[in-house]
């Protein structure tokens, strides 16, 4: 009986000792499925910051060229209305320069937590600021017919340091947040891979 007691209790042992382990077991594969759970939504979440900061260095350099286009395309306008007194290029003048002092204002509010790039922004504005009055000068002659002098103006303001500032501050900006987001597009290649 001693003999079939001591088998009798082996097996039992063994029994709650495979339970044990199996329970141990299954505990490990829970916690490990926890933690990769976790991981993968940390992973989501980095993928999705990334993704978000990216797509804003994509607004900025678009905002900062989408402005230069239409300062370009408002000082073509006004040499245009200057020599042939056309009110419809006077009025094209006006508004691709009130769509750059729009995309200024709007590329002003997209970089307001980024020092540096406020900084060149409110640069941008004050040159703004500066050429428009030259070219306002220019705009209101030609709208009063006096072509010599919008003429005159108009091929000083050509020369102007705040156009030519416009145009070096937009490169500036374009070319710091293009690096930005060469780093940006690297940390979500970085996250997606992770």
């Amino acid at each position: 009986m001693s003999e079939w007691g001591t088998a009798s209790g082996d097996t039992s042992s063994r029994t709650v000792r495979r339970r044990g382990m199996a329970s141990a077991a299954a505990l490990v594969f829970a916690l490990l499925l926890a933690a990769l759970v976790y991981l993968f939504a940390q992973s989501s979440t980095e993928r999705d910051a990334a993704a978000e900061r990216e797509r804003h260095s994509f607004e900025v350099i678009m905002l900062a060229r989408n402005a230069e286009g239409s300062v370009a395309r408002s000082e073509a306008a006004l040499g245009r209305f200057v020599i042939n007194s056309n009110r419809g290029l006077g009025t094209l003048y006006r508004d691709e320069w009130r769509a750059a002092a729009r995309q200024i204002e709007q590329l002003a509010r997209l970089v307001r937590r980024d020092e540096e790039q406020n900084a060149r922004v409110a640069a941008l504005a004050n040159e703004f600021r500066d050429y428009s009055e030259e070219l306002s000068n220019t705009a209101s002659y030609a709208a009063a017919d006096r072509n010599w002098e919008a003429i005159s103006l108009h091929n000083s303001a050509a020369d102007s340091e705040a156009g030519a500032a416009i145009s070096r501050i937009i490169d500036t900006i374009a070319d710091s947040e293009r690096a930005v987001l060469r780093e940006r597009s690297a940390a979500l290649t970085a996250a997606t891979d992770r």
